[in-house]
């Protein structure tokens, strides 16, 4: 039994070496094209300088890694004949080969059909080599060593010009043009390089005559010659576009972020000015704000009154600028209605971003300055620094001497002089808001944003952050001097109120029910599907803040709702709605149970609030794919952990909402999709496998688009008992490793954009990488900042803060030893009434 059925595998494998090499390749074509393989990164890591060809042995290697068992030892060697470079037996024209595998007829290069198909090509490669080579030189070095080719050095040295423009060719070409030219210049003696190098000097001999031709034809003003007239009918067929029609077709436009910058830093730079001129009060006409009265008759006194004027009107507007970056319903709403000229790549990211910044440059560190300078004219004047309690003024007949008719700022004083030439005046209140500053700016909110904090509670941490925020402008919007803070910041902060209630009880507010939920890994991720209880218009990758609707007491702490990126259900089962794909925070750090665990391991069937869709940074991908105007041609996908949701909306819009494409049409073939995820869990894949396989099978029959996924398992080899049995074939690429994020880009040009979710540090890399290749990334995030970048961000605010202190008291004290300020005062006065005598 076991004889027999050796000798009829042994039968097999000899018939099949004696299949026809194109019945071999079309084995190899059909595998390429149901797998969507990337043969050209494979081939890279045997070729590192791209030279072109790699040796017999690498050749195998890389068939054997990229087809694994497709065809056997001698069929491989059968198709490596076909690549043989002439002259060098150990060399193997991989470039031909991915050409051929990649191609889906092995119909030979039409001479007659595609000739100007081929002038196109060389001219664009010729352009594009112009600058970087010298084609003329090029071909009189390979003409001359092709005389002396019998000889060895010659040989070598040819060699070497041929890697030399091989080389060149494959960095300056693009991929398309790249595989027209191996076709067109190579056969079975290998790459015909002296070919190629005589067509490309005769294009740019072509182009340098034409050129030279129609500076012939022009005629001088100031010199004799003669003039062809052109038919009226052909005139503008044959007239270029002037400058000003090139420039009118340049559609203007201008980033959300820096439009909101623009006018913050305008508003902020007419509030400080208007301190300094007119009457210093342009809003309210205060009699006391007179900018005169900033400029005292000591040099501690005058620093105090112009460090309080411009910190003050900084303060207003950055207190402004921070609650308008705090709303939630408002800018989702502007980030839907926006016109086209204001490119916004995710409100909420810029918002963050802005808010960051502002609080604590703009707010903190200016409202540090403003208590305490205090201390100046003490260190710098001499002058006391006095404090005059409630008794002092006797407000009233209560025993603590305050006005409570005016409860919201009972200590203070009508026209009150804070600062003069005899020292600073504080009263009880004064102390009170030294007191809370220290306090919000150096603990209440650095702690609120630290990673010791949110690991434990983020709904606490966020509640502690928004409890200073509010504590801090209601004290400067109660106080009765700060007049112009009540006119300009009350309303901002009401507007904040108003949407804050909308958002929780109006705006896109659903009832959800749990249909399924998935537990993933060694509770690391849950995914879970849920019913909303009205429709709505999806997005890619739609933000939903989620909370669980509580009925009895859960053993948690109170929760705020938390924002998880989605992925929407497009297809005809009416069961679920949105998806959630949800990291399962680690219950070490945490002071209770954690919401995301307590998520995954409750089994009970329970309802959630459901705020959304918010939209994110990626929703307008959707937009772009489909759209028939001048939309990216490649699109690169990286995803990383919980993040893969919007790549999940995006194989479902191509799946389900696209329309068919004809076969050979412009769009099918346009749109290139390259997806690279990333997760530390196994089992993830074979959870998706199947759902992502029949989405890439539904865009292939409506040929959609061309993708290829490539699916990266970053975490420790688990138990494979969950798909081990599971011989189907599938076109995702499964990859144990990290994303090589610089070789996923290389295939990428400037006309390329690039889409990324997952963490921040990640995005960051990625970033530089896209800038380094003038690639534009568009970028949102799955979680808050690691503990290095936060750690980072407490510290820079910190040593700022510090060195700013230190480095005002150093100049004070320097100041007060130094210069004997009094001294000088009473020269210049006894000087004064000895001229006037």
């Amino acid at each position: 039994m076991n004889s027999r059925r050796k000798s009829s595998q042994d039968t097999s494998s000899t018939s099949s070496v004696f299949l026809p090499p194109d019945e071999l390749m079309d084995k190899v074509r059909k595998c390429v094209g149901e797998r969507g393989i990337m043969l050209e990164d494979c081939f890279h890591d045997y070729d590192p300088l791209r030279k072109g060809y790699v040796s017999a042995s690498d050749f195998k290697k890389a068939f054997k890694e990229i087809f694994k068992e497709l065809l056997t030892d001698e069929e491989v060697e059968e198709i490596q004949k076909r690549y043989r470079v002439h002259d060098s037996p150990d060399c193997y024209n991989w470039p031909k080969f991915l050409h051929d595998a990649e191609t889906e007829t092995s119909a030979q290069f039409d001479n007659k059909t595609s000739h100007t198909q081929k002038e196109e090509v060389l001219k664009r490669v010729a352009q594009l080599m112009q600058g970087k080579m010298d084609i003329s030189n090029m071909l009189d070095q390979a003409l001359s060593k092709d005389l002396i080719r019998n000889g060895t050095n010659g040989r070598t040295s040819d060699k070497q010009t041929e890697e030399d423009f091989v080389q060149l060719l494959t960095a300056v070409t693009k991929k398309e043009d790249l595989k027209v030219v191996m076709d067109m210049y190579t056969d079975e003696t290998g790459f015909k390089y002296q070919e190629i190098l005589h067509d490309l000097k005769r294009v740019e001999d072509c182009r340098t005559k034409s050129r030279s031709s129609s500076r012939r034809n022009k005629v001088s003003p100031q010199s004799p010659g003669f003039a062809v007239e052109i038919p009226d009918d052909q005139k503008q067929t044959s007239q270029k576009p002037s400058l000003s029609s090139r420039k009118s077709r340049r559609r203007f436009t201008i980033s959300y972020e820096a439009l909101v910058w623009i006018v913050f830093l305008a508003v902020t730079i007419l509030c400080v000015v208007d301190r300094f001129v007119f009457k210093g009060d342009l809003v309210l006409e205060r009699a006391a704000k007179l900018p005169k009265r900033l400029w005292g008759t000591n040099i501690g006194e005058t620093a105090t009154n112009v460090v309080w004027a411009v910190t003050a009107r900084m303060i207003i507007t950055s207190q402004n600028l921070l609650f308008y970056t705090m709303l939630w319903c408002f800018p989702n709403f502007i980030s839907e209605i926006a016109p086209e000229w204001i490119t916004m790549d995710g409100i909420r990211d810029v918002h963050s971003r802005i808010h960051t910044f502002t609080g604590i440059f703009l707010m903190a560190i200016p409202s540090l300055a403003h208590v305490l300078v205090i201390f100046v004219p003490p260190l710098i004047d001499g002058t006391d620094l006095k404090y005059y309690p409630p008794s002092t003024f006797n407000f009233s007949k209560y025993p603590d001497h305050l006005n409570w008719t005016k409860f919201w700022d009972p200590a203070a004083v009508q026209g009150w002089t804070f600062n003069d030439h005899t020292g600073v005046h504080l009263t009880s209140d004064e102390i009170y808001r030294f007191m809370i500053v220290i306090v919000i700016f150096c603990i209440f909110v650095p702690l609120s944003r630290s990673n010791y904090a949110n690991q434990r509670s983020y709904s606490l941490a966020m509640a502690l952050h928004v409890f200073a925020g509010i504590w801090y402008a209601v004290d400067n919007i109660r106080k009765i001097a700060h007049g112009l803070s009540q006119v300009v910041n009350l309303p901002m902060l009401v507007v904040w109120c108003i949407d804050r209630l909308l958002s929780i009880w109006v705006y896109r507010h659903h009832h959800g029910r749990l249909v399924r939920k998935d537990v993933i890994g060694n509770n690391e991720y849950v995914i879970m599907y849920i019913k909303l209880d009205k429709g709505v218009k999806h997005a890619v990758g739609d933000v939903y803040y989620l909370l669980h609707q509580e009925k009895e007491s859960t053993g948690i702490l109170p929760q705020r709702s938390h924002p998880f990126t989605t992925f929407a259900n497009l297809s005809q089962d009416s069961t679920w709605d949105i998806g959630f794909v949800i990291s399962i925070m680690d219950e070490e750090e945490q002071m209770c149970l954690p919401w995301t665990s307590w998520l995954a391991n409750n089994d009970e069937t329970f309802t959630f609030h459901a705020w959304g869709p918010y939209r994110s940074s990626v929703w307008k991908l959707y937009n772009q794919l489909v759209s028939d105007g001048q939309s990216p041609s490649h699109y690169v996908l990286f995803a990383t952990g919980s993040g893969c949701g919007y790549v999940l909306d995006v194989l479902s819009y191509l799946a389900y909402k696209s329309k068919p494409s004809q076969h050979g049409s412009q769009t099918s073939q346009k749109i290139k999709i390259d997806i690279f995820y990333s997760v530390r869990c196994k089992t993830f894949y074979y959870l998706l496998r199947k759902p992502i396989g029949e989405l890439l099978q539904k865009i292939k029959e409506k040929n959609a688009a061309s993708i290829n996924f490539q699916f990266y398992v970053t975490g420790a080899a688990m138990d494979e008992e969950d798909g081990e049995d599971d011989t189907t074939e599938t076109p995702i690429q499964l990859i144990n490793g990290r994303i090589d994020f610089e070789k996923a880009l290389k295939s990428t040009n400037k006309k390329s954009c690039c889409y990324f979710v997952g963490r921040p540090a990640i995005a960051e890399y990625v970033e530089k990488l896209c800038q380094r290749k003038g690639v534009r990334l568009v970028k949102d995030y799955t979680n808050g900042r690691g503990n290095e970048q936060d750690r980072r961000l407490m510290i820079k605010y910190l040593k700022i803060s510090f060195w700013l202190i230190f480095f005002i008291t150093g100049i004070c004290v320097a100041i007060s030893l130094v210069i004997d300020v009094k001294g000088i005062k009473r020269s210049l006065q006894t000087f004064a009434s000895n001229k006037t005598k």
